[in-house]
């Protein structure tokens, strides 16, 4: 059962003046520290200092696994963070008190903790979100000035996954109190009044403005009263400075032990160590050092150029386009003057260590969507505060400064996500416009797709920037194509020559590669011009033909191939056949069956990954000549497809056929005659519709080119081909006669075979006598 008592202080304390605000609060409350959950426990001060001039909080915790452990005491007027992710595979934090005054912190020390520590206080490192209230103190004196009544919750926060434990016990040691129940024991209390001290900017640039700030310690035995705190400033030819603690010198709150006054920084550049007194009214005094001040030479001026815009402590961000970046407006809105070079200047500082000064960049954006960026540093290391005098960047094409919407501040490598890397303490920019005429400039060409085929169409396109002084009118593009067979094509920026938006100065238009083109690469030169008779200096692209296959849909077939064995089209010729190619049309809903004959079944091969000439996810088919199934794969090499001799066991007329990733073979009923699935591995027919003949095709791919190379095939010999296996139990005999005179004769066809085995548009006995005739080594009727 939890347990809260208040403790009496130590005796010593109790008999000294002052001594009754000296007290010990505990909690008892054995609760459970389970995996990633929080664990909360309350003691409500009630009676307690009216003023907190030290607060220590003591823990007995067991737990298998200490670097699990975060840890936050949430106050009355804030919280402060007392460790996180401490101790590694340690065990158990008993006794472990945590005390500003303690010369080891708790990130330094090793399990069990058994002492005294410094609170850790980086709230970043706490997994357990953030329901906290008031102000996020770096120490445990961040209470002292306030009252100790009210409600203290110590929150803990398992981080991770197999190691749980107990909080066994806690308490706080208010104002120099000792808890009994800890056999370490606290430093002594301090007999002299003491301080410690800090910046509120530093560095600081000369002539800029920061603070001192002292939090003031008071003596105890008797306490300390009527606080004061000196600074030495001479070396800055302030002479001595007297801070004040009354909420309007930058000291937060009034009557809270933080003593501040405002300075400027008229010294030299240089680093300086003050010291300052703390005094009290009983006089006890010491001397302490404030940390050094950097005074920094003036950031660099605005460099010379046009319309200087400055900004002052900007941040860096995290990658481009992200939300919390910075987007500055830099108002360079002159009418038709182009810019051609712009300068920066400016100083930058560190924000998260590891980061590189090379990283922060600076985007101009234009009213067109593109963009330039300006990278102003090179460096990798820092050495404090990285100043740039006049970096010059000059624009690929000059631009007009309207043109520009606005500089984005960016991390070409984000170190710190959702935090700034750096800031630019001062930044100014400048530009050079452009004075002289100049020519229109083609800033990008090419032809898509890059790899294509004879008898097809590509697409030109090409970029052009005006020119200026005067700005171009009229621009013009073309292409000369005269090295695949064409002239001088001419582009458009018009909106219907796929080239995007009029008028957004992107040219296009297609080309007809010509039926007979030889394979190879081939360089074409994009021109372009303006109404002002200047000329773009010209820029190439390259488009690779793939040398046509031995068989080509459109070429040598005339059309389409078709989708079913009656429409096949018949790769005729003579001679062995080493490749097929065509295109998969219709937007992807087409699928292309060709009748070829296999010479050669012990070397039979087809794939669509050999070579360049495949430009799509493509199935390979394979069936007998009347439509039944033989063998199929989907994906074998990446998304190609390659089929063997695994299932063709005899020469013959056979129907190759190709089809996109998601275009399948049905039969009459709608039935696959492949199941989807696995899509590698070369599998005979194992769909619904396994024993049927091809009748359509189901589903949609993507359309594009292909090309099928063969091994063990020859041009389809001529003639309607026949596949004596009626029965297909892989041999032709007597069984096949006997299945089509019974299949004839109106019984059951299992195997879906088309009974008309003569082509004479009647199953009857004609056919049963071809088929004896076939099975005793005649020809196909």
């Amino acid at each position: 059962m939890k347990k809260t008592s208040m403790l009496a202080a130590l005796a010593g304390l109790a008999m000294a003046a002052g001594a009754a605000s000296a007290q010990v609060y505990s909690s008892s409350p054995f609760a459970q520290i389970s995996d990633l959950t929080t664990t909360t426990d309350t003691i409500n001060v009630s009676g307690g200092p009216s003023n907190v001039t030290d607060v220590n909080v003591i823990v007995q915790i067991t737990h298998t696994w200490d670097a699990d452990i975060d840890m936050v005491l949430q106050g009355p007027s804030g919280y402060v963070t007392l460790s996180t992710d401490n101790g590694g595979s340690g065990d158990n934090m008993f006794t472990t008190r945590f005390d500003d005054a303690a010369t080891t912190s708790i990130t330094s020390g090793t399990a069990p903790f058994d002492g005294n520590y410094r609170p850790e206080t980086t709230f970043n490192n706490y997994g357990g979100g953030n329901p906290f209230t008031g102000t996020a103190y770096g120490a445990l004196s961040g209470f002292n000035g306030g009252a100790a009544d009210g409600a203290w919750t110590l929150y803990i926060y398992d981080d991770a996954g197999g190691d749980v434990g107990t909080l066994q016990y806690w308490s706080m040691e208010f104002n120099y109190a000792a808890d009994p129940n800890d056999p370490n024991s606290p430093p002594p209390p301090p007999s002299v009044p003491s301080g410690l001290g800090s910046y509120t900017i530093n560095p600081v640039p000369m002539g800029g403005t920061s603070a001192f700030r002292v939090t003031a310690t008071p003596a105890i035995n008797p306490d300390s009263t009527g606080l004061g705190v000196t600074v030495d400033a001479s070396a800055l030819g302030l002479g001595t400075v007297t801070l004040l603690d009354d909420g309007v010198n930058d000291d937060g709150i009034a009557g809270n032990n933080v003593f501040g006054a405002n300075f400027v920084a008229n010294a030299s550049a240089g680093d300086y160590v003050l010291a300052f007194t703390v005094t009290d009214a009983q006089s006890r005094s010491s001397t302490g050092n404030f940390p050094s001040l950097t005074i920094q030479p003036p950031p660099p001026a605005c460099p010379e150029g046009l319309h200087p815009v400055s900004f002052a402590n900007v941040i860096s961000f995290d990658g481009a386009g992200a939300a919390g970046n910075t987007f500055l407006d830099l108002g360079w809105n002159t009418p038709n003057e182009f810019i051609q070079t712009v300068h920066v200047s400016g100083r930058l500082t560190q924000n998260v260590a590891g980061t590189f000064a090379s990283e922060a960049r600076i985007r101009l954006h234009y009213t067109d969507g593109t963009f330039n960026d300006i990278q102003a540093f090179t460096n990798t290391t820092w050495t404090g505060p990285l100043d740039q005098y006049d970096y010059a960047y000059t624009l690929p094409v000059a631009r007009l400064a309207t043109d520009i919407v606005n500089a984005e501040l960016f991390e070409s490598f984000n170190d710190a996500v959702g935090a700034p890397d750096a800031t630019w303490n001062a930044l100014c920019l400048t530009y050079d416009a452009l004075t002289q005429p100049s020519d229109p400039v083609l800033q990008a060409a090419s032809i898509a797709p890059g790899t294509s085929f004879p008898d097809v169409d590509v697409q030109f396109s090409a970029t052009v920037a005006p020119g200026a002084n005067p700005i171009s009118t009229g621009l013009t593009a073309s292409v000369d194509a005269s090295p695949l067979g064409g002239g001088t094509v001419t582009l458009f920026d018009d909106g219907i020559h796929d080239d995007g938006i009029a008028g957004n100065r992107v040219f296009g238009n297609s080309f007809h590669i010509p039926a007979g083109t030889a394979g190879g690469t081939y360089t074409l030169s994009f021109s372009a011009g303006d109404a002002q008779g200047r000329s773009a200096a010209s820029i190439t692209a390259s488009v690779t033909i793939n040398a046509p296959a031995q068989w080509e849909e459109h070429v040598n077939g005339g059309a389409d191939a078709g989708e079913t064995p009656d429409a096949a089209q018949a790769v005729t010729g003579s001679g062995t056949l080493s490749s097929i190619g065509g295109e998969i049309e219709n937007g992807g809903a087409d699928s292309d069956l060709f009748a070829i004959d296999i010479c050669d079944p012990s070397s039979f091969s087809a794939t669509t990954a050999g070579g360049t000439g495949t430009l799509t996810d493509t199935q390979l088919w394979l069936f007998k000549a009347d439509g039944t199934g033989v063998e199929f794969n989907d994906d074998a090499v990446g998304v190609r497809s390659t089929i063997d001799n695994s299932f063709v066991f005899e020469p013959g007329t056979y129907l190759i056929g190709v089809s996109g990733y998601n275009r399948d073979a049905v039969d009459a009923d709608g039935s696959l005659l492949w199941n989807n699935t696995p899509f590698t591995g070369v599998r005979s027919p194992d769909g619904p519709g396994a024993f049927n003949p091809v009748f359509s095709w189901t589903g949609t791919s993507a359309s594009g080119t292909y090309q099928i190379q063969l091994t063990g095939a020859c041009y389809f010999s001529g003639g309607p081909a026949c596949d004596p296996d009626f029965n297909q139990d892989g041999v032709a005999d007597q069984g096949d006669v006997d299945y089509l005179i019974n299949a004839v004769a109106g019984g059951d066809n299992p195997t879906g075979r088309n009974l008309d085995f003569n082509n004479d548009g009647v199953a009857d006995q004609g056919d049963v006598d071809a088929l004896v005739n076939v099975i005793a080594g005649g020809n196909c009727p």
